[in-house]
């Protein structure tokens, strides 16, 4: 063996002494610290997703509720313009109409004296009063109300005529031994028949009302 042989040897076994004793450790110890560091990187990647998930989904709950408050205002706001739409409309139709009609129909002479003569005849069957007064608008034709009435009727009113009052419709009763007044104007009939009607008509004009 020459000498360049024998050192050729010595070099490989350094070598060999190098590996097994210095890198393939150092490979185990790098393959250790790579495989911990995937470890712990799936460890942390975990944690993001979950509190990813955790943030999200409180995020969603409370897009959830903000919305559900949003709707429910927005249910309110428009209910309450809805009822503001029915109640103008009610002031600016159905009030105007109905007390139109109302004053043309309760100022109309005959059916006056027909109700006048029906009350008149009920008081006194009744024995309530032989002495009352009736009152009627100033847009009534008095003396076409006097003449329609029954001659017992005019002779039992206090002025001998139906009297001209404040009312713009129908007429005031008034009972002066007892008292009382039978409230038969315009105003009261309408107000008697806005409780009745306007349901009927909010159903005709908004359909079915809540």
């Amino acid at each position: 063996m020459t000498v360049k042989e024998s050192s050729q040897i010595k070099i490989e076994k350094i070598c060999d002494l190098l590996k097994s004793q210095a890198l393939e450790p150092a490979s185990i110890e790098a393959k250790h610290l790579i495989s911990e560091a995937q470890r712990g990187a799936k460890e942390i990647i975990h944690r993001a997703e979950k509190a990813t998930e955790k943030m999200e989904r409180e995020a969603l709950s409370k897009i959830a509720v903000e919305q559900k408050a949003a709707y429910v205002a927005l249910q309110q706001a428009h209910k309450q313009a809805l009822e503001a739409l029915r109640q103008d409309i009610e002031k600016k139709i159905f009030t105007p109409a109905l007390h139109a009609m109302l004053v043309a129909t309760t100022n109309d002479p005959l059916p006056l004296a027909n109700l006048i003569n029906i009350l008149a005849e009920a008081v006194q069957k009744e024995g309530l009063d032989t002495n009352f007064s009736v009152v009627v608008s100033a847009k009534v034709d008095i003396s076409a109300v006097n003449n329609a009435l029954i001659k017992s009727v005019l002779e039992s009113l206090k002025a001998k005529s139906v009297e001209v009052g404040s009312l713009e419709g129908g007429i005031l009763l008034k009972m002066h031994e007892q008292k009382i007044t039978l409230d038969i104007s315009e105003q009261a009939i309408r107000e008697l028949l806005s409780k009745h009607l306007r349901k009927d008509f909010r159903d005709k004009i908004f359909g079915e009302v809540e």
